[in-house]
């Protein structure tokens, strides 16, 4: 492991980080090493990570949003820096002692340690930011280049860090969303995404689509939604997790989920509408609002009936502008362009 000269750092507290992570793995193939930093602390610091910010962005939203909003602040951004900097003592002992020549990370704790790393050992830190707005939790001081999806998000990145560090590549996608054939004809059917919703409103959207559509389910960690589907799910095509989610989206007319980046960003290469029924606040709200208010080609709404109105309304053709501004935004092969860029503009042999 230590001979590899391209490392790929991610964290398994959101599935996004770790996606982008794994689309960059396949490409970079035999060449890089790829590690959930958390599988490089302490135990206990793993659940806290893991579970804790599943549990405080779901059930204590507001604590969360203290905790975003805090990130403003350079004393407290420097305090968190202090705590990873001691957990995380075994990643600072394998990319010290490493091959690594390039280390790209898609999780911002992992790109504060990098910065510091860079005092000891020569090496380029690549960032890439898997939310459409930089909030000061990316920006590390050492960071050689940010990867960003969007010009949008290059523009806010822009306050923080000079634009020579910004590259406008798009996200990382699995190969499964480029390898894909999409389906022919009308699209009538619905994917549900489980995770991060409550139960009780994905219980009430099953039971009034489920006439008018075919449903795709995957319920994830949603053990109340996935019991109710066991039980009632007769005629609804679910799973508790499913890999090649590609396949399901390129079949579904919209995707009904939180407002998480780089889902949000497979709807897009899908050409499926991401409708939102909630989000995290803080990143997924700027989310939301990107992808609702800027792109105009997301839904959000909390309430059954609404809901179901926009979805038959995408159905029956009547939201074109939406459906045309989807068809137009041209997704690139993000992984692909960054192993160019290190293989050909850092002259990584």
């Amino acid at each position: 492991m230590g001979n590899n000269k391209i490392y790929i750092l991610y964290a398994s507290c959101g599935q996004g980080h770790k996606r982008a992570a794994q689309a960059l793995a396949e490409e970079f193939g035999g060449d890089c090493c790829i590690l959930d930093i958390l599988n490089l602390a302490p135990r206990w610091s793993k659940f806290i990570f893991s579970q804790g910010y599943n549990f405080v962005s779901i059930h204590l939203p507001f604590l969360w949003a203290f905790l975003f909003k805090a990130a403003n602040l350079s004393f407290f951004r420097n305090l968190t820096f202090i705590f990873n900097w001691f957990i995380f003592q075994k990643l600072k002992k394998e990319i010290v002692s490493s091959g690594a020549e390039v280390v790209i990370s898609t999780h911002f704790f992992a790109s504060q340690i990098l910065s510091y790393l860079k005092h000891t050992k020569k090496f380029y830190s690549i960032t890439v930011i898997t939310d459409f707005k930089a909030h000061p939790w990316w920006v590390s001081k050492n960071t050689d280049y940010y990867v960003v999806p969007f010009k949008y998000t290059a523009n806010d990145l822009r306050k923080y860090v000079p634009k020579e560090k910004i590259k406008i590549l798009g996200l990382p996608l699995r190969r499964q969303f480029f390898n894909t054939i999409p389906g022919g004809g009308d699209k009538k059917s619905i994917l549900i995404l489980g995770n991060g919703q409550k139960a009780k409103l994905l219980i009430k959207l099953t039971a009034v689509l489920r006439e008018q559509f075919q449903l795709f389910i995957i319920c994830g960690r949603n053990e109340a939604f996935y019991r109710y589907l066991k039980k009632h799910g007769q005629g609804i095509i679910y799973f508790r997790y499913y890999e090649n989610i590609a396949e399901l989206m390129f079949r579904s007319l919209c995707v009904i989920t939180k407002a998480g980046g780089l889902t949000s960003y497979e709807c897009l290469a899908a050409r499926a509408v991401p409708v939102f029924t909630t989000y995290i606040r803080g990143q997924e709200k700027e989310n939301l609002d990107f992808f609702c208010k800027v792109l105009g080609v997301g839904i959000y709404e909390k309430d059954t009936e609404r809901i179901e109105k926009a979805i038959k309304d995408l159905a029956l053709g009547n939201n074109e502008n939406m459906l045309s501004a989807l068809k137009e935004i041209i997704i690139p092969d993000s992984a692909a362009l960054l192993k160019r860029f290190v293989y050909q503009e850092l002259a990584l042999k």
